[in-house]
């Protein structure tokens, strides 16, 4: 053979085994088509780790992950871990309201102050008209967001956001706040905390286990840790996530299963199909708030714990959401009208990038 055969031959030999190497430098587990999306997405981001689920009709979910619960050790993120899910929580206080109403324990035109009536004078005016509905459609006109770590509870959350009077009422803004408002009235028309209502009245009927804030033993690694945008490991256990009395707007975490079956239960009650709720119970929760005329096509099309757009490979419309506590990132996509649904999770923040660029694959590859 000639040399410069050979050279080629050994060459090419060498950058095949050196491809395999890299392939193999990425743990992933799963389904093999998504491991292949996310191992390659994992590679041009450099996130520590990814998971999705793909759901498609009753069939079982498809779910894979890929990558390394935390940057530095090397043990590998496995399907049966959980991952923490920001403000995709807000569809399940949203969810969670729903069942309140359906038994005729809450409407969905219940006001803060019919809630709280002992609170008497020390709600401003406003507060009156302010219903449950319009906290989870973010039109309440309640803050952003609170001084968090000083509310003893979520009725002190109640007490310091109702102190002023409402902003805008009926105008979009994104409120953490109002979702914490809304989970003070689901406690005390459920007779109990928005932890332990969440998990008797939406978890156990679908047959989830779930949890709150980080996740994992504090030091060890035994789930996923979170990380900072920058790539720094942030800690992991309960406490590293935002303070306790934020949990209705977004301390929920869960394994990929437990979210499909979540989310499953959305999209069939959605079509008309059996579900946890009623199908107009559905219908409401999906459906946003009415545009003012005038409204601006900026202006975020939200219903309750969902964002409703329009989308040529859903069919029409979809539902989607994104979460984040600065230290992991969720993303849900969900075509009813295809019986389809998308999940992508990262345990780093503002890996909105890479999120999307999986979730934009998976559409490529299950939607079509």
């Amino acid at each position: 053979m000639p040399a410069h055969v050979l050279t080629l031959t050994v060459l090419l030999a060498a950058l095949a085994s050196a491809a395999v190497a890299e392939e193999a430098a990425i743990p992933s587990a799963g389904d093999a088509d998504i491991r292949a999306i996310l191992v390659d997405v994992l590679r041009q981001q450099g996130v520590p780790a990814l998971g999705a689920a793909v759901l498609r009709g009753h069939a079982a979910p498809l779910i894979a992950v890929a990558g390394w619960r935390k940057r530095g050790d090397r043990t590998p993120v496995t399907v049966e871990d959980r991952w923490h899910l920001g403000s995709c929580t807000k569809a399940m206080t949203a969810t969670l309201a729903a069942r309140l109403v359906v038994r005729g324990a809450l409407s969905w035109q219940t006001s803060v102050a019919q809630s709280f009536p002992e609170l008497g004078a020390a709600m401003a005016g406003g507060w009156g008209s302010t219903t449950i509905d319009a906290l989870l459609m973010h039109r309440s006109g309640a803050p952003a967001n609170l001084p968090w770590a000083g509310l003893a509870d979520r009725r002190a959350a109640v007490r310091q956001a109702t102190a002023t009077a409402p902003i805008a009422p009926g105008t979009y803004a994104y409120s953490n706040a109002g979702y914490v408002l809304a989970g003070a009235m689901i406690e005390r028309a459920g007779s109990g905390t928005w932890e332990s209502l969440l998990a008797k009245e939406v978890w156990q009927p679908l047959g989830m286990v779930g949890g709150f804030g980080g996740m994992g033993t504090p030091g060890l690694v035994d789930q996923p840790w979170g990380h900072q945008a920058d790539g720094r490991p942030a800690g992991n256990g309960p406490q590293a996530d935002n303070p306790e009395v934020m949990g209705p707007a977004g301390r929920v975490h869960l394994s990929l299963a437990d979210w499909s079956r979540f989310i499953a239960d959305q999209v069939a009650g959605e079509r008309g199909e059996p579900a946890l709720l009623p199908t107009e119970a559905y219908h409401h929760l999906h459906q946003p708030w009415p545009l003012a005329a005038g409204a601006g096509t900026s202006e975020p099309r939200y219903a309750c714990g969902w964002i409703v757009v329009e989308r040529p490979w859903a069919h029409g419309r979809a539902l989607t959401h994104e979460g984040t506590n600065t230290m992991h990132v969720a993303v849900a996509w969900l075509a009813p009208a295809i019986d389809l649904a998308i999940l992508v999770v990262c345990n780093q923040g503002g890996t909105d990038a890479a999120c999307d660029a999986v979730a934009s694959r998976l559409v490529d590859r299950y939607a079509h």
